[in-house]
């Protein structure tokens, strides 16, 4: 059997560090969010599926929408994940379709296809301390870095030591310490800033009698507390610690979205069926 967590209901707790939004961003024509990121003035930026199954980047500004991403070429894909640089100038966002990261230039809304021979399924994407992106390759189970403030370049299986199975989610905390969603696994992995990698939540750490099951996303606030998307149990978890968890069950079948951190350094999520 595997341990046992004290857990908690979200809701239920008066300080709760996570913040779940509830139609907040209303007029939002996407009836599924893949991805989502906030600038530092908290625009929002979403990756998903429109009304008319159209693959599209949308960006909100104090509840103004706009498409983004009119002029790529060839046309998106489905879009997964999604990050800012800390100028807030460029979004960059995962083409699995098309085996390619894309990158959004705000001012303009040109778009660049940000190609790499060994990248055949990018899931994940998020920007580190240093302005430069990973991103986590489902199928090979590698992580890739992508140099977007030298040269823009890859490099390539940045921890050549690690093979992952069916990485999707990806944060990095203000330490650079990575957390990746190991969906293959049922399992959340940490490497720290020397590289080395320590299961963080495993597959036997039971959560109101149940383990996780396809975790797709996760996120890490300014304290370093831990969030994730447990997908196939429908909840969003926090693990404070390796003992305690809070948790909030959504409708069966309706939970796939992403979390994002805002400019406060809270984490926040609302999935699809919260619009």
């Amino acid at each position: 059997m595997g341990k046992v967590g004290t857990v908690l209901v979200l809701g239920a707790i008066a300080a709760v560090v996570a913040v779940f939004l509830i139609n907040k961003d209303k007029g939002l024509k996407l009836k599924e969010i893949y991805g989502k990121t906030s600038d530092t003035n908290d625009n929002t930026y979403y990756v998903g599926i429109d009304d008319n199954t159209v693959n599209t980047v949308i960006k909100n500004a104090s509840g103004t929408m706009t498409v983004l991403g009119k002029k790529a070429s060839p046309r998106f894909g489905k879009l997964n994940g999604v990050a800012i640089d800390s100028k807030g100038e460029n979004i960059y966002v995962t083409d699995p379709d098309n085996k390619m990261v894309r990158k959004i230039e705000l001012s303009s809304d040109n778009v660049s296809n940000i190609e790499y021979v060994n990248l055949k399924n990018p899931w994940g994407i998020a920007r580190d301390n240093d302005d430069n992106f990973l991103i986590t390759d489902f199928i090979s189970g590698k992580i890739f870095k992508y140099l977007a403030a030298a040269n823009e370049k890859y490099v390539e299986d940045i921890f050549t030591t690690l093979t992952l199975n069916g990485p999707k989610g990806i944060a990095i905390d203000i330490e650079n310490s990575i957390y990746i969603a190991e969906s293959g696994k049922n399992q959340i992995v940490k490497i720290d800033s020397s590289g080395k990698s320590n299961i963080l939540i495993s597959s036997t750490v039971v959560i109101n009698k149940i383990s996780l099951k396809n975790p797709s996303f996760v996120a890490v606030d300014a304290n370093k507390i831990v969030y994730l998307v447990d997908t196939d149990n429908n909840r969003v978890i926090m693990s404070i610690d390796l003992d305690s968890f809070f948790y909030k069950e959504q409708p069966p079948s309706n939970i796939f979205g992403d979390l994002w951190v805002d400019s406060s350094g809270r984490v926040l999520y609302d999935g699809p069926m919260l619009l």
